[in-house]
């Protein structure tokens, strides 16, 4: 029996073909196939067998019935083949032998192993057979840009590299006429494929053709130079030298050739790091420090997962640290991994907390402060594990003159044709690479036992470096065995072997793993077990303290036992850091043995210690707070404690990746905790601007809260949605959700939950204009906390019905709910909400002139923002103070604190704040008798709010204007004074 997807889709029962209905179910057959074993989104099947504008809800009966007669066609075939249902996707169960591209790749670890051990002809014969499963069209029944993507990925990382190492088994034979006919023929489809231009000329070169072999290189030159602007790969120039000189020996041919599998491995930085030349010369030389217009600015570092692309990263931008001054950061873009990958609003978010910078709503003001804080720095800035370039756009935008290294899985062609973007390719450590790393792991006493050996134990390895590192703890944990013993015992345990985690590039480490665990003492094995159930890989100690139900005392040495082996990489603080193949062979120890006895009791334990640690983070940043309900009987856990708010942050920074596969998980299995775990994640999740993964946690939640039955928490959910909607100026979807809330709400009678919707309710009118009924609402929501006593819900609409009331002239009465407000919240101790209304009770003061009581309010209000970090609150409130300084008249304080909030990043970003405080310290200067300084404060001013694109009618325009008309370099007594006015700060 065999499927077939290299072409039409096809199933062979003893060699005749089965009935497989309509091109559309062989088309569906195709998807489910390509991934076997593992699940296909229904968004992809419907894009690809519909079209892109389709929703599932528009075709969900006609998949069904589709998936429901392909079913009924494999089961009458008599193929050992199961279609389920896995969530938001469908599935194919089947062995992937039977399966012609699965057979291909496996045919093909065949030949490289082959070609490894210098058995050509072997590799020779089974390449040829793999190869003659293509066609030129695989997965031919179905069309869309999925099953595009998927053949460039196959013809790149499968059909080609199988060519290549055919071409360099083919040389190392003599087969060289051979070698060039086929080269040849695949040139004309693929003229500018660098590693078909190698073999091109390294074939040649075997036939003593070295003229036309330069003339080769010389016209693909020219080619590449003028479709791409780059110069060939250095190995390909290398190679046109040596021929210029007369220095070819075919004999050496086969040494010269690049490995043809690639390897693969979470990347990550090594001590001993070696290899690479190649890459980092043509790095160093891209990134010039002479002519700026021709330096590059965009890499692209592309390979297999495991290959070392952020290892490389990382290890170029530390040897070039002097060239990056201003800094270098990195930020993890989860393309490939068990969470969602980052959206692009959060990885700006990400580098502007990384830059210790206050981050906006929208993505275009989060590009605009990147591009205005990093437009004159030296900057490098690795993008790693991107997914594509939609991901990657929005934040090169706002990057253009730094140096960004991408590595990612995808070729990410549309950079490269769109965006300039220099593509690197990173292949597998070469052998003599690879024997480097290992003698440098082993040391030189150890190593210089047996070279043999040595280079016997890296070729098992393949080139990656994580398996080269495993194979130096087995062979240290065993210094009285000989090298050759090992060689050949690690040999018998087929080191190739597949570990089945659902990806078919990671299936050459089973064995490997397997050595490190079973050297483990059995406390550290159950350790390393149970790490397999953990959300995600990079996880804090504490974590696995309630995973395992243990104090740190014993789980400290069994992780700093796994460190050692390679197993975890230390990370910072109390992290670590676990190898995605590695946790995926560990959770597969926890489906098939009992290394883990209670596999749910230990999730239940995680998800308590996780919910119970959200839940005191959330108190200590609202106090007063409404209370969500409970976690009914959780585990003895130890929960985190908090010392203030700049710890919660911190805390739930470094666990915010790990959230929504918690989230994720625990739908079905603990929706108890589900949704909790979004109610507690609202108030940190926004403080860090996550609010593409706060509304995607959020939509779990309210599903399980709707599931569980549970009114309450769906009206929390309906809530919280609507608020991040809010936050993100979506604000037809916030009152939407608000609504459905309010109803709940007002149904069931939840009397903490009703107030707190009102508010937020009123907020949507107030933030679109309405403001009658933002009023009204604000009331309401005041009447009913009345009811119940929540402070913080009631100091908030206080707050907000102030603010309300100042927009309609009432200010008066804003005045007095403004100490209303304030008392409350210094009754339960706010620190962020006291800074927040004094700050505004000043404002309000200054602007009727009453600044003997406005200045002690806002000297308090900055001691409070400066305490609760609240940053862009500290320059709002440097500039008050310089206005009301120069109504008092110390011109001198004037310019002081204008002086300091124009030095704030947050002062520089806001086109408001920094025309307050120019203009007011032109004000001191001129009232000082310095028109010089005068006339270059207001003209900066003026020119921030044309960049600002400020419309004419804005009055500030005209004011500045008017000003620098009154006001001349030129010293003149005869000239008037520049008068402001009186409510310039307003």
């Amino acid at each position: 029996m065999e499927f077939t997807i290299l072409g039409p889709t096809r199933l062979h029962v003893q060699g005749v073909p089965a009935e497989l209905g309509t091109a559309k179910q062989r088309g569906l057959l195709a998807l489910l196939l390509h991934d076997v074993n593992n699940s296909v989104p229904i968004d992809t099947l419907v894009g690809e067998l519909w079209s892109p504008d389709r929703t599932f809800g528009q075709v969900r009966s006609s998949l069904h019935a589709l998936v429901s007669r392909l079913r009924k066609a494999l089961e009458k075939a008599g193929a050992p083949a199961r279609i389920d249902r896995d969530g938001d996707a469908y599935r194919i169960d089947t062995d992937p032998s039977l399966i012609d591209l699965h057979r291909f790749r496996a045919i093909a670890e065949r030949a490289y192993e082959s070609a490894a051990r210098h058995d050509h002809a072997k590799s020779c014969a089974l390449l040829k057979e793999a190869l003659a499963l293509w066609t030129p069209m695989p997965l031919a029944d179905v069309k869309g840009p999925w099953a595009d993507h998927c053949r460039e990925q196959m013809e790149t990382f499968d059909r080609l590299p199988a060519h290549y190492a055919l071409f360099d088994s083919q040389l190392a034979l003599g087969e060289n006429n051979e070698v060039l006919r086929v080269v040849l023929t695949l040139l004309r489809q693929r003229e500018l494929d660098e590693e078909l231009v190698l073999r091109q000329l390294r074939a040649l070169a075997a036939l003593g053709r070295i003229p036309d072999a330069t003339r080769a290189f010389h016209r693909f030159r020219e080619r590449i130079l003028d479709e791409l602007g780059a110069e060939p790969g250095p190995e390909l120039r290398a190679l046109n030298a040596r021929l210029l000189r007369s220095e070819w020996d075919p004999a050496v041919h086969a040494h010269l050739a690049v490995p043809a599998r690639p390897a693969r491995q979470l990347p990550r930085a090594v001590p001993d790091f070696v290899g690479r030349a190649d890459i980092l010369a043509r790095l160093d030389a891209l990134v010039s420090e002479g002519d700026t217009a021709a330096t590059h600015r965009v890499f692209t570092l592309h390979g297999m997962p495991g290959i070392g692309k952020t290892s490389l990263a990382v290890h170029w931008i530390d040897r070039n640290r002097e060239r990056f001054p201003d800094g270098q950061y990195s930020i993890d873009l989860r393309g490939y991994g068990p969470t969602a990958p980052l959206a692009p609003e959060d990885g700006l978010a990400l580098l502007l907390l990384y830059l210790g910078e206050d981050v906006p709503a929208g993505v275009d003001e989060r590009q605009a402060r990147v591009r205005g804080l990093l437009c004159d720095k030296k900057i490098a800035l690795l993008l790693d594990n991107a997914r594509d370039t939609v991901q990657l756009r929005p934040l090169l935008a706002a990057v253009p003159n730094c140096v960004v290294l991408i590595t990612s899985r995808d070729l990410l062609a549309g950079l490269v044709v769109h965006d300039h973007a220099v593509p690197i390719t990173v292949s597998a450590l070469d052998p003599t690479e690879s024997v480097a790393l290992l003698t440098a792991s082993l040391g030189p006493a150890r190593a210089s036992e047996d070279h043999d050996a040595v280079r016997r134990l890296a070729a098992l390895t393949s080139g990656l470096p994580l398996a080269l590192r495993i194979v130096t703890q087995r062979v240290v944990e065993r210094p009285h065995t000989r090298l050759a013993d090992l060689a050949r015992e690690l040999q018998r345990q087929d080191v190739l072997g597949a570990i089945g985690v659902g990806d078919d590039e990671a299936a050459t480490l089973a064995a490997p793993f397997t050595w490190s665990y079973r050297a483990l003492s059995p406390a550290a094995a159950g350790t390393f077990a149970a790490l397999g159930l953990l959300p995600g890989p990079d996880f804090s100690v504490d974590a696995v303290c309630a995973l395992l139900g243990a104090e740190r005392s014993e789980v400290d040495p069994n992780l700093r036992a796994l460190a050692r082996v390679n197993l975890l990489q230390p990370g910072a603080g109390q992290r670590y850091r676990m190898h995605l193949l590695l946790q995926g062979y560990a959770a597969q120890l926890v489906e098939h043995t009992d290394a883990v006895p209670d596999p749910r009791a230990a999730q239940r334990r995680l998800l308590d210690w996780l919910v119970l640690s959200l839940a005191a983070g959330h108190r200590r940043l609202v106090p007063g707070g409404a209370e969500i309900p409970a976690l009914p009987d959780p585990a003895p856990v130890q929960p985190m404690t908090f010392a203030d708010d700049s710890a919660v942050i911190a805390w739930a920074s470094e666990e915010s990746a790990n959230l929504s596969a918690v989230v994720t998980a625990a739908r079905h299995a603990f929706p108890e905790h589900c949704w909790r775990l979004a109610a507690y994640a609202q108030e940190v999740l926004d403080r860090l601007f996550q609010h593409t993964e706060l509304l995607a946690i959020h939509r779990t939640g309210l599903a399980a809260a709707r599931e569980l039955g549970n009114s309450e928490s769906e009206c929390g959910m309906l809530n919280d949605v609507g608020m991040i909607y809010h936050r993100i100026s979506r604000y037809s979807d916030a009152g939407t959700a608000l609504r459905r809330a309010l109803t709940i709400a007002t149904e069931h009678g939840l009397r903490e939950l009703l107030p707190i919707v009102l508010s937020n309710l009123a907020s949507v009118h107030l933030a679109t204009g309405d403001l009658a009924t933002a009023v009204g609402l604000y009331e309401k929501a005041l009447s009913a906390v009345e009811k119940i006593g929540t402070q913080n819900t009631e100091a908030v609409a206080l707050d907000q019905l102030a603010n309300t009331y100042r927009k309609l002239g009432r200010d008066d009465d804003a005045l007095e709910l403004y100490r209303r407000a304030l008392s409350i919240r210094e009754n339960i101790g706010h620190t962020r909400g006291m800074g927040t209304t004094l700050a505004e009770m000043a404002a309000l003061k200054h602007e009727h002139g009453e600044n003997s009581e406005a200045l002690p309010l806002a000297r308090k209000a900055l001691v409070l923002h400066i305490k609760s970090g609240d940053r862009i609150k500290v320059a709002e409130t440097q500039v008050t103070l310089a206005e009301i300084h120069y109504d008092f008249g110390s011109f001198g304080d004037t310019i002081t604190w204008s002086d300091r909030a124009l030095r704030l990043p947050e002062t520089v970003r806001s086109s408001d704040l920094r025309t307050r405080a120019l203009r007011v310290r032109g004000y001191a200067l001129a009232a000082r008798g310095d028109r010089d300084g005068a006339r270059s404060s207001w003209r900066a001013a003026l020119d921030v709010l044309l960049d600002a694109g400020a419309p004419d009618t804005d009055s500030r325009l005209a004011q500045l204007r008017n000003l620098l008309s009154t006001v001349t370099f030129d010293t003149n007594p005869d000239e008037p004074e520049a008068t402001p006015d009186r409510h310039h700060g307003a």
